[in-house]
């Protein structure tokens, strides 16, 4: 079964700059907005989320059992997790 680790979200503007620029503005975290990500190797989540958003590389994590409080989580991550998240939460409540 998958585990997951929750991780900041970074957004990606999709308008170029006011200028009429064709060069995208740089991705900047969004504070408080979470995405699970499936945990590749070695305790460390994917750079990519369950729901393909970007996310920060070295970025802010937390345990996933904070993914029911947390504010700002994704529901697209959620629903495409689905069970295998809701269990490891429920493992990880058990362990502490």
């Amino acid at each position: 079964m998958p585990r997951y680790a929750m991780v900041a979200h970074m957004a990606v503007p999709t308008s170029n700059a006011l200028s009429g620029s064709r060069f995208r503005r740089p991705l900047k975290p969004v504070p408080m907005s979470w995405h699970l990500a499936e945990i590749v190797g070695d305790d460390i989540p994917s750079t990519d989320p369950v729901c393909g958003g970007p996310t920060l590389r070295n970025g802010e994590r937390a345990p996933l059992t904070s993914w029911a409080s947390a504010l700002g989580r994704c529901p697209r991550c959620e629903r495409l997790a689905g069970e295998a998240a809701r269990a490891q939460v429920a493992i990880e409540a058990e362990g502490t």
